[in-house]
């Protein structure tokens, strides 16, 4: 389910009861900066729920699936297979593009168990 639509479901009782309180204070005949003072309030309430839930909602980024596209570099020459640092982590490499020399930039494209698969970052100088 979308992560839009699971917060709507969490915030439908504060929606149908602002809805209740602004039909009752119209039914009642009220000022209008009392609607005023209720919608900011409502807003309010609804971006502080949406501050602590739409975190909570994401699926979290880890193991396999959150390593691929990381950048990092080469901290030895990869024929094809060396040592990078990823995020001040130093892992076992093995470079699909053949050769990488060290200091150059690289990219993970896949994990193959403990080891990366790696291939030279590109980069488009004018």
């Amino acid at each position: 389910m979308r992560q839009s639509v699971k917060f709507l479901l969490i915030i439908t009782d504060e929606i149908l009861i602002g809805g209740f309180l602004i039909f009752l204070l119209y039914y009642f005949g009220l000022d209008l900066w009392i609607y005023g003072s209720i919608f900011v309030i409502f807003v309010a309430i609804i971006s502080f729920m949406a501050y602590v839930f739409l975190p909570q909602l994401k699926k979290p980024v880890t193991g396999p699936e959150g390593m691929i596209g990381q950048t990092g570099i080469a901290m030895e020459m990869l024929n094809p297979i060396g040592t990078v640092r990823i995020k001040g982590e130093i892992w076992t490499a093995e470079s699909i593009d053949g050769r990488v020399e060290k200091g150059e930039k690289i990219v993970v494209e896949k994990l193959n168990g403990l080891e990366l698969v790696v291939k030279k970052l590109k980069t488009n100088n004018p």
